[in-house]
């Protein structure tokens, strides 16, 4: 356990900082221990989960509350699993000093065992596991164990009831096609097609088809709903129809209700689902040099011939346009549609509705469709009961690993005006192959224009993120006595300020640490911060997972970061990278967590010989991160651990530790200006070009400043002033002052705004060079690392 840290007064800290200053370094962190306005309430016989911040005494620090106490991440192979064997398992994990599990789902190795037929009695939301959630909360309750569950069947997060991508709540994408004409031409008919196809699936009749029929066999009913339109044949046999119902999913030729057929088909014939498409606008604009299909790299737009000829566009989608001589350069036609990205949460074998979508997480559609399917399906009256006798919980969300396709939705053009205050149509060529994050260079650009349109896209898919997403998702959590973890980072998101929004903000040590120059406690104090500021207490963290590490961990020595695939043959102890698991532990708490789960705790049993040793059931047991050919992500705490006896001594020093840091309300020295969209690590948005975050290593937090990094959206409020003595969030955070760190941009509303609290009298430090123009995205490489 670290040594507590002694924060001075703020007069004092206030002149140790001048000279902080001089030296352009700020902080490390820590939490100054002041006492509540009032205890939390809790019914007549509170259950662990009802007080997550008890009162630190004598007696409880003697023995540590189960709320204080770290939680595993529970693996479980569906619901293939034996009712007892979860039972003794619970009793191994309170015994061994845990405060909690949370239930994370994995499929099931072997033959058959992710076939529809076997899904369906095992697979994620059925009956059986909802019995067995019923089962690990009643067993939780007896040993007074919390109890969070993981949102989906696996991460990106889904429900079996988002089985066709053209279901509006399913993740979206932006695709465009472009065609090049000489200037002084005319072009007429079809738009250029997209260069990204949309999405789609495939099979075939299974028996034949004639005029007529309503009711046709397909071979697979998975990827099709009522709604979607299909293409039956091909060539000239093919026709389109309409989908009305779906028969038995687990029949071997599943019969499909649709409209009326007009042609005769054959069995074997191709039957193709293509996800629906929406034209979002098509633009002309002149090349300023000369360009063309085979150009390589961003092309330069002339900013004054960019026009909107959307409304000229007919229905079936023709364009007849005479293009102006201009500058003598070809000009481009540019056709930007919307469709569904086609993402699948894993890779399929957790339900019989397969494939399911990942949801839309820019929308409240996506968050509304897997609350519905909680409440019908997985919350049942004895989970909720046993829920309630724990006294809470929470629905957990992993970080936003959401592959490469550049995310839109639905409603994004009008958003995009009423958050940043103009039309987009003009300003599309700057987005189009921006990708994922929209730092990708860009197949246009749009000189003095083309930056900032990304980054208002990265901003409003932040802000879309935050206030749709997030904050449905802990409004139905917390409407069930629960509350919304979640891990908000992995595309353009402020953290700190989703972290405001969700219930329980989460980091995690392998992607904070695998690799970070400035330290894993940088990424923490982002996370922590939201809370900070929002007077919620709890800040999580999920902790240890290290890939080509299983059986090799380490309580005490460094932890030394790494990603899969950047070397190690696991010769040495702990392979090239190392987890201290302790080391990890405490970077996390300096970072402002008070919070464990451990990852994590797998379930005992899994069919055996089916696969790798090692990567199924076989000694020395259910491994379930090799099911996926990876070389794992460990630890695999339980029984089989040879460390595992000592586990019990440290989960109560943690408990202890976690308790004393949960007391009263985390306090800090200064608050850094933060306004990127993303972090430092992996599997991360990227962040802006200038550093801002402060490394370890600096003078002032080897002096032992405390800081946190304040996002222009958690200040933007007028109800958030300065303070009497020049500081800002005297009840909560208690910050004496803000920095601007090498800060040289700024968005105009941010600038404002902190122009408004400095006349209020916050006292702002500015460190390196001052703002002097719009803020705009580092332009990144598009990247495909370890997930």
């Amino acid at each position: 356990m670290a040594p507590p840290l002694l924060v001075p007064s703020r007069s004092r800290r206030r002149n140790a900082l001048a000279a902080a200053v001089a030296t352009l370094s700020l902080a490390a962190a820590s939490l100054t221990l002041l006492p509540m306005a009032g205890g939390a309430a809790g019914a007549a016989t509170p259950g662990p989960g009802a007080n997550l911040s008890p009162a630190a005494s004598a007696a409880s620090f003697a023995e540590p509350p189960t709320a204080t106490r770290p939680m595993y991440r529970y693996w479980m192979p569906l619901a293939f699993t034996d009712d007892d064997v979860i039972r003794s398992q619970i009793q191994q994990l309170s015994e061994a000093g845990a405060g909690g599990i949370e239930v994370v789902p994995f499929y099931v190795p072997g033959a058959g065992h992710q076939d529809n037929a076997f899904l369906a009695d095992y697979g994620w939301g059925t009956p059986e596991w909802a019995h067995k959630m019923e089962v690990i909360t009643d067993q939780a309750a007896k040993y007074g164990l919390i109890v969070d569950q993981n949102l989906g069947p696996q991460y990106p997060p889904t429900v079996p009831t988002l089985n066709s991508f053209n279901q509006p709540e399913a993740e979206q994408q932006l695709i465009y096609g472009r065609e090049f004409n000489a200037a002084g031409t005319s072009r007429t008919g079809m738009l250029p097609a997209t260069l990204t196809a949309p999405p789609s699936v495939t099979t075939k009749l299974c028996r034949d088809a004639a005029v007529g029929d309503t009711t046709v066999g397909v071979a697979a009913l998975s990827g099709l709903a009522a709604g979607d339109v299909i293409t039956i044949g091909t060539a000239g046999e093919a026709e389109k129809v309409e989908v009305v119902k779906l028969g038995n999913r687990l029949a071997a030729c599943g019969d499909l209700t649709v409209k009326p057929l007009v042609k005769p088909h054959a069995n074997a014939a191709a039957v193709v689902n293509v996800a629906t498409v929406k034209r979002i606008g098509t633009v002309i604009a002149q090349c300023e040099d000369e360009c063309g299909a085979g150009t390589t790299g961003p092309i330069k737009l002339d900013p004054e011939s960019v026009k909107d000829v959307t409304d000229q566009v007919t229905q079936d989608g023709q364009l007849d346009h005479t293009f102006s001589q201009g500058n003598g350069h070809p000009w481009v036609v540019i056709d930007f549609k919307q469709t569904a990205s086609g993402l699948i949460a894993q890779r399929g074998g957790y339900t019989a509705t397969q494939p399911n979508y990942v949801v839309d997480h820019w929308s409240t559609g996506g968050a509304t469709i897997q609350a519905d399917f909680w409440d019908e399906n997985i919350l049942t009256p004895q989970v909720r009961a046993n829920l309630e006798k724990i006294g809470g919980g929470a629905i957990f969300e992993d970080s936003l690993e959401l592959g490469e396709t550049q995310k839109w939705t639905t409603d994004l053009m009008s958003q995009f005006e009423d958050l940043r205050g103009y039309d987009l149509t003009t300003r599309l060529p700057a987005l189009a192959g921006a990708g994922i994050q929209g730092t990708h260079a860009p197949a246009f650009e749009i000189e003095g224009v083309g930056p900032q349109v990304r980054e208002d896209y990265r901003q409003t898919m932040s802000d879309l993120y935050n206030t749709r997403y997030v904050r449905t998702m802990q409004s139905w959590a917390q409407g069930h006595g629960l509350n919304f973890r979640a891990q908000s980072y992995g595309t353009p998101i402020s953290t700190p300020e989703a972290s405001a929004e969700a219930g329980i903000p989460e980091g995690e040590s392998l992607n904070f640490g695998s690799p970070n120059p400035l330290g894993a406690e940088q990424d923490y104090r982002a996370v922590s911060t939201g809370a900070h500021v929002t007077g919620k207490n709890i800040v999580s963290v999920e902790c240890c997972a290290n890939f080509q590490g299983g059986y090799r961990s380490t309580v005490s020595g460094p932890n030394v970061a790494g990603q899969y695939g950047d070397g190690g043959d696991g010769s040495n102890l702990a392979g090239k990278y190392g987890q201290g698991l302790v080391d990890s532990i405490h970077k996390a708490y300096a970072g402002g967590v008070n919070q464990l789960v451990w990852h994590g705790f797998p379930y005992r049993d899994a069919p055996a010989g089916v696969g790798t040793a090692g990567r199924d059931g076989q000694w020395p047991g259910y491994n379930p991160w090799d099911i996926f050919g990876a070389l794992n992500a460990s630890e695999n705490f339980g029984p089989r651990l040879p460390s595992w006896p000592d586990y019990a001594a440290l989960n109560d020093s943690l408990g202890r530790t976690q308790l004393a840091l949960r007391q009263g309300r985390a306090t800090l020295d200064l608050a850094v200006y933060y306004e990127d969209l993303g972090l430092i690590g992996s599997s991360v948005s990227p962040q802006q070009a200038t550093q801002h975050m402060l490394g370890t290593d600096s003078a002032t937090s080897k002096a032992g400043y405390t800081y946190g990094y304040l996002a222009p959206g958690l200040i933007k409020d007028p109800a958030v002033k300065a303070d009497p003595d020049g500081g800002i969030f005297g009840s909560k955070a208690d910050y004496d002052a803000l920095i601007l760190n090498d800060q040289k941009t700024m968005s105009t509303a941010s600038a404002k705004r902190l122009l408004q609290l400095a006349k209020q009298g916050l006292r702002i430090y500015v460190v390196g060079e001052a703002p002097s123009r719009r803020r705009a995205p580092k332009q990144t490489r598009p990247s495909f690392g370890a997930s």
